[in-house]
């Protein structure tokens, strides 16, 4: 056996040093982790990766090696969700319900099943990491700690697998890594066609998975802390290129046709190496983009474009824009001093101070992985640096003769000279370099897609049905929309994890408060957030799976997804479903009674099901959701209406506060306006709340031109008298009397609930508040219907 097998099957055993089911049976879960590793033909091996990755994604607890070790049985086990901290009783019920034999019965199958397909150590590693979370129905919650069951074994055996691949000697020697792309919005915005934003998005996927993949054949995928891989078609396709057998466990789709990767990653990777895994990534975004822009060239001739081979090399070499950083999992003391250096106020001599307090009383002795959230603190900050420093290729070109239709800039205002003049039916645009390679790329990379024009969004408005000619439509309007997750800076970084006397159990708790100095340092302990691999790898996941389904929401809504990675979503939609479906993602985005149609996936309170059994963690109803809509006509530039949904978005999160959607509408007559609103007012869903507003009053034929009399000059001098003026409006445009009570008060008190809102919570006058409420209702009634009278 060589090296490398070696390698691998090292790593299996450290993939597998703890069963999948050891919550079930703490104290014989050694003996079950043999028997797993014996059917898989490795010898158990536990060496220093183990104890560094339980520091990491623990945080400590006294009478470990002296005392009364503190034990919780599964029976006793509590529950909570990662991201809340609150207990998760269903997922309880869930488990205590099971039979616990058969569910190792069905393990056992299903390795041995990975076993005999899969003839090499390297191919079975693979296939196991691949599907670890689905070899045990709900592993995603079964904890690798009852003591603290805020985080699932799957994160515990990846972070311990990682660090196996990291054993120098005997001594395991890591670092962190990130590397980053860019520039994004640039990239992106640069689109007069549906198929240009598909192509930015997908190039930026495309070119860093390139050096997620070179990490990830080196040292496996495991090693990837951020995004979330598994289920990605990007990484499906790479192990099926390399004969790995995955069998049919994973149920999450993938998607070869969404840009699904974030234009970052972080990794564990050993120490010795980072210099050269590094540029070994850089190397293989260059000879990517290289291999792309080569394919270009050959098209552009083949095609006959009017092409400048000469401006067009001058440009390749100032796209992409890499940075990296790293960290090394320096020992206790130097990892002190950096801190105390470069950062203020983080406590770490108390917290260096209450792990040795811990260790004599019976903890562990304190090692680099306990300083897990300061590598990442600082790997950020590196990164952060860089970019802020970013700094530019020189450009310059030379007056090239011959070519006169191409001595203007790129169309696309991407700052370089025009080098290829492309023609289609619907016009002539002269590109740069980057440009033309976003044209070509479905082509050059084999994805066959259809590639809807804003023409055939719109045409999906309901107005618009049987309806052929664009010039005819009833509702020539269509959503931009962009949704990104708030403060998810924050979330990343662990500012706004639970804290940690959340999330551990009772007999903790009662642990150190029953000793007056653990009483003290629990003091401590208590508020520190549980930022560890396995919070981060949380995470991930979570906005790794909701990406996954994005597609499937946008496609009911009639709409085209251009984008979908992490907590970021970028789609196109008529005009008359983008808000739904936009309500719609924030919801599952939460886990808040979402069902995927088509799938047997149902979010419910911050969990995600499958087939009516918990299936993983979503983000839960402390984690919201932002949008920005430009609602314009299918003929207005595409790019500016990017820009408008950005404009909007911004909004969304500043002038209403988060968790919130802001419109940016250009109507017929060529007036802009921005209007939006919390998805929640108290109990109320304002888009559905509002729609059943304008069916009601559509179905008793209520005159819409109640609402612009509403929004006359005159409401002003009505603040007082406001619900009488409704009342008396609203019965002058009531042309039956059957249920015209109940129509009134309902407008009345969704008026009134509007109203309060703008004003107590985001202090607008009486005067901006009714515009707003009736700009609203307007607006979406335009969305709906179009501007027909």
């Amino acid at each position: 056996m060589n090296n490398r097998e070696e390698f691998w099957k090292s790593k299996i055993s450290a993939l597998f040093h703890d069963p999948i089911t050891k919550a079930f049976d703490v104290i014989k879960h050694e003996e079950v982790s043999k028997k797993i590793l014996q059917t898989l033909e490795v010898e158990p091996e536990r060496g220093r990766e183990d104890p560094l990755a339980s520091a990491m994604d623990r945080f400590p607890i006294p009478y470990e090696r002296i005392g009364k070790q503190i034990y919780v049985s599964f029976a006793e086990t509590v529950f909570v969700h990662p991201f809340t901290g609150e207990e998760l009783n269903e997922v309880k019920d869930f488990f205590q319900s099971q039979n616990i034999e058969e569910m190792k019965r069905l393990l056992d199958g299903r390795l041995k099943e990975l076993k005999e397909k899969n003839h090499s150590y390297e191919k079975l590693f693979h296939a196991l990491w691949w599907n670890l979370p689905y070899l045990v129905n709900g592993s995603q919650f079964l904890p690798a700690d009852t003591r603290i069951a805020n985080h699932s074994i799957i994160d515990h055996l990846d972070v311990t697998s990682a660090l196996k691949g990291c054993l120098e000697g005997n001594e395991i020697k890591a670092s962190l890594i990130a590397v980053a792309i860019g520039p994004v919005q640039e990239i992106i915005s640069q689109a007069r066609k549906a198929r240009d934003l598909w192509a930015g998005s997908y190039l930026l996927s495309y070119l860093i998975y390139a050096a997620i993949e070179t990490v990830g054949k080196k040292y496996g995928f495991d090693s990837i802390i951020s995004p979330y891989l598994r289920g990605n078609y990007f990484v499906e396709k790479t192990l099926n290129d390399m004969g790995v057998y995955l069998g049919n466990y994973c149920p999450v789709p993938s998607n070869e046709s969404v840009a699904s990767l974030p234009n970052l990653f972080v990794a564990i990777v050993p120490e010795s190496e980072v210099k050269c895994i590094l540029e070994d990534c850089e190397k293989s975004i260059k000879d990517r983009w290289k291999e792309l822009t080569d394919k270009t060239k050959e098209k552009l001739k083949k095609y006959k474009y009017t092409f400048n081979e000469e401006s067009f090399n001058c440009q390749v070499g100032l796209f992409p824009d890499i940075q990296t950083a790293s960290v090394s999992f320096s020992n206790p003391d130097e990892v002190e001093r950096t801190i105390k250096k470069l950062f203020v106020g983080k406590d770490i001599e108390k917290f260096r101070e209450a792990l040795k307090i811990v260790k004599d009383h019976g903890g562990y002795k304190e090692n680099s992985g306990a300083f897990y959230r300061y590598f990442h603190q600082l790997l950020s900050a590196k990164l952060a640096a860089k970019k802020a420093a970013r700094s530019f290729p020189k450009y310059e070109e030379n007056i090239y003769p011959g070519f006169p239709d191409l001595m203007d800039a790129d169309d696309f205002g991407a700052g370089v000279r025009a080098c290829v003049l492309w023609e289609d039916i619907e016009k002539v645009d002269k590109l740069g370099t980057l440009n033309a390679v976003k044209r070509l790329l479905p082509e050059i990379i084999g994805i066959k897609l259809k590639f809807d024009s804003t023409t055939d969004i719109a045409k999906n408005n309901e107005a618009n049905q049987n309806i052929k000619d664009p010039g005819k439509f009833k509702n020539g309007y269509i959503g931009v929309l962009l949704m990104d997750g708030d403060q998810m800076g924050k979330w990343m970084f662990g500012e706004k994890a639970p804290p940690l006397e959340k999330v551990v159990h009772p007999k903790v708790k009662d642990a150190f408060e029953r000793n007056e100095e653990l009483s003290k340092v629990w003091e401590i302990l208590r508020k520190i957030r549980t930022i560890q691999p396995a919070y981060h790898r949380g995470v991930s996941r979570t906005l790794g799976i909701f990406s996954q389904f994005v597609s499937s929401i946008v496609e009911k809504h009639k709409g085209m997804l251009i984008y979908s990675g992490g907590d970021d979503v970028l789609a196109l939609l008529p005009a008359d479903s983008v808000l739904e479906c936009a309500n719609k993602l924030r919801k599952f985005f939460s886990g808040k009674g979402v069902e995927i149609e088509g799938k047997e996936f149902v979010a419910k309170d911050g969990i995600l099901y499958l087939n009516g059994e918990p299936f993983a963690p979503l983000m839960g109803e402390n984690t919201t959701m932002s949008a920005g809509i430009a609602v314009v006509h299918h003929k207005f530039p595409l790019q500016v209406a990017l820009k408008m949904a950005r404009a909007a978005e911004r909004q969304a999160k500043n002038r209403y506060g988060r968790n919130a959607f802001c419109i940016s509408h250009v109507k017929r007559s060529g007036q802009m306006i921005f209007i939006g609103s919390k998805w929640e007012i108290g109990d109320m869903d304002v888009v559905d709340r509002s729609l059943k507003i304008l069916e009601d009053m559509e179905n008793k034929k209520v005159s819409h031109r109640s609402l612009y009399k509403l929004l006359s000059p005159d409401y002003v001098l009505f603040e007082e008298y406001f619900e009488k003026f409704i009342e008396y409006v609203l019965k002058r445009s009531i042309h039956t009397e059957k249920d015209e009570k109940k129509i009134i008060e309902e407008l009345k008190d969704h008026l009134k609930k509007m109203v309060d809102f703008y004003m107590k919570d985001l202090h607008f006058t009486f005067a901006e508040a009714v515009s707003n409420t009736l700009e609203f209702l307007i607006t979406f009634r335009t969305m709906k219907r179009g501007e027909v009278s």
